[in-house]
């Protein structure tokens, strides 16, 4: 049979489909299927591409995909489109970075198994990032991703916005809203660049891109998903956290390596882990599974005795190539210190809160990493007076530091602050649930 799949104004026609899941398919016989046409809901310019793997900083991907074409099983087709006239979203890219992104984005794709009809709230569709010659890609797309598992069964109930310390309404907090991250995190991620082109290419009407805005979104919908708002939305919005994992999982099993530069970048890894947590799949342990040195936050984040000059264990690096030297004399900080701690700390620290807070409370700190968390928990702490005090006299920028803020670029500014501020003290359930799938 023919079907349509259809995502914002992206609609691909393919034929010989037995059945359907979301934008997963399952082909009628061995031939795969077949793109019978696009379709756009308003003017632009649309291109596609075949088991896209990522691009480097400003490769415009402009390959088509011809109608007639034939997919098989293990293959994914993403169709990309830019409007002929944009909308205007100031914040993804940043102003400070070039405008070149697609607006929209649709991911398929093909799997051996099935039926799959009115599974839609059961299975995550495999990463669409990825070529099935690389073998994890393959397996992955091979064999279904149960999302209705004991896991997903036993989703904690944690977090009651309500009674957190803090004013909901006033100026950049207000009480986020669960159905504006269903909408968030709906669709395709779409990051098929890596570097800088992942703010300025990625379709930005899906994607903040940028790593602040990455990391506030991440932090703020894992928080919601251990909430205790409404248990039917939290799951949904769990299965598209999941999603947005999984697509990047294949992104980074595909060549992304992501460096460490201020807030760049940030706010993948802990969808990864999410993911994997999950499905009870083994990329729950990110860092193993993909590698030490490919995600932003396991380079960023470091234990070292001293990491920092008054005694703390867990170091900021700042960036790869020009890293901070924290564990110095004050007066002898480097210019990266400078740099990266008035320029860059609170947008790294304050926009990742409250995914260390909601790892955490999953039982999850060390796959997220432990690090990591230390660093959020110095953040809270901040420095003792008298080290405050010393790098003012180094640099008078210093004591503008908000220590223990939460920072935000899409409302609710305090948010993780003030969940970190009641749960930090919460002892999570950390024996795992039976691994039968319902």
């Amino acid at each position: 049979m023919e079907v349509d799949i259809t995502y914002g104004n992206i609609t691909v026609r393919l034929g010989n489909v037995l059945s359907t899941c979301g934008t997963m398919v399952q082909p009628e016989t061995s031939a795969g299927v077949q793109v019978i046409s696009y379709t756009y809901g308003v003017p632009g310019t649309a291109y596609q591409v075949v088991n896209p793997i990522p691009v480097n900083d400003n490769v415009a991907i402009t390959s088509t995909v011809a109608t007639g074409t034939w997919l098989q099983a293990l293959d994914s087709l993403v169709v990309l489109f830019t409007r002929t006239t944009r909308p205007n979203n100031p914040e993804n890219p940043p102003t400070f970075l070039p405008f070149t992104g697609v607006d929209e984005a649709l991911a398929i794709v093909v799997v051996p198994y099935g039926p799959l009809t009115g599974l839609d709230s059961v299975l995550v569709r495999p990463p669409a990032i990825g070529n099935p010659n690389n073998a994890t890609i393959a397996t992955i797309r091979g064999a279904p991703l149960v999302f209705d598992n004991a896991t997903i069964g036993t989703l904690p109930a944690i977090i009651d916005l309500d009674t957190l310390p803090t004013t909901w309404g006033t100026f950049g907090n207000e009480r986020p809203d669960i159905d504006d991250f269903l909408d968030r995190f709906g669709g395709f991620c779409g990051e098929l660049w890596k570097g800088y082109g992942t703010a300025s290419w990625t379709p930005f009407l899906q994607h903040p891109g940028y790593g602040r805005t990455m990391a506030t979104q991440t932090s703020q919908g894992l928080l919601l998903a251990i909430s205790t708002e409404d248990a039917a939305k939290r799951r949904e919005l769990a299965r598209r956290m999941t999603q947005w994992g999984v697509d990047l999982l294949g992104a980074f099993l595909s060549g992304r390596n992501d460096q460490v530069d201020g807030a760049h970048y940030q706010g993948r890894k802990a969808l990864i882990v999410f993911s994997g947590h999950m499905l009870e799949a083994p990329w729950e342990d990110a860092t193993t599974f993909c590698g030490a040195t490919v995600f932003n936050e396991d380079e960023q984040f470091f234990t070292a005795s001293p990491a920092w000059v008054w005694g703390w264990p867990y170091g900021y690096l700042g960036r790869t190539e020009f890293p901070t030297n924290l564990n110095a004399p004050i007066a002898s900080w480097n210019g990266n210190v400078d740099f990266y701690l008035t320029g860059y700390f609170e947008h790294v620290c304050g926009a990742q809160m409250g995914a260390a807070l909601a790892m955490d409370l999953l039982g999850l700190r060390t796959e997220m990493g432990v690090a990591h968390y230390g660093m959020m928990a110095q953040w809270m702490e901040g420095p003792s007076a008298p080290n405050l005090a010393a790098m003012a006299v180094r640099n008078p920028a210093f004591a503008d530091i908000p220590w223990g803020e939460s920072y935000s670029t899409i409302g609710g500014r305090d948010f993780a602050r003030a969940a970190w501020e009641a749960y930090s003290d919460y002892v999570p359930e950390v024996d795992p649930p039976a691994d039968e799938p319902n």
